[in-house]
């Protein structure tokens, strides 16, 4: 078992799953992922934070730059919402604390540029809720998340 302390990417458990996922076929890996998908939508599911939220959330990896107290970082948007995004970064950072995130969604030409607060820290990252999204912007993140993910096949 893991350590809450312990960096996943280094256990030898993630090598070896990958190390299966790789000399699996792609439709085998596309099962695995509908099976994984479907499960951690049953545990959100019990998850009351989950549950509170009521609004379609979107896995995603999305660049961002973003302000917090006056330093500007760089990391990536793992899940987005009309409310709020994930942001995947080893910093902590206080609740409470303003934020000010610039990202592109795809197939958007304009960047987003919205202010937010950090609403919990982690080891794995942090939550922002945003300040004010207008209703232009509430709609594309909206219809974002409710897309279907495209599956892309990479030509090595």
């Amino acid at each position: 078992m893991l350590n809450s302390g312990q960096n996943f990417n280094s256990t030898p458990i993630r090598s070896q799953l990958i190390a299966l996922i790789d000399i699996m076929s792609e439709a085998m890996q596309l099962k695995l992922l509908r099976f994984l998908e479907k499960r951690f939508k049953r545990i959100r599911a019990g998850n009351k934070k989950a549950e509170r939220r009521g609004d379609s959330r979107r896995q995603c990896l999305i660049p961002v730059d973003y302000l917090v107290k006056g330093q500007i970082f760089k990391s990536y948007i793992l899940d987005i919402s009309t409310y709020g995004v994930f942001i995947e970064t080893d910093l902590t950072f206080a609740s409470g604390l303003d934020i000010r995130l610039t990202f592109s969604l795809p197939d958007q030409k304009d960047p987003f540029n919205l202010n937010g607060v950090i609403v919990w820290s982690g080891s794995q990252g942090f939550g922002v809720k945003f300040n004010y999204i207008s209703k232009h912007h509430m709609d594309i993140v909206q219809k974002f998340a409710e897309q279907t993910q495209r599956i892309y096949e990479i030509i090595s």
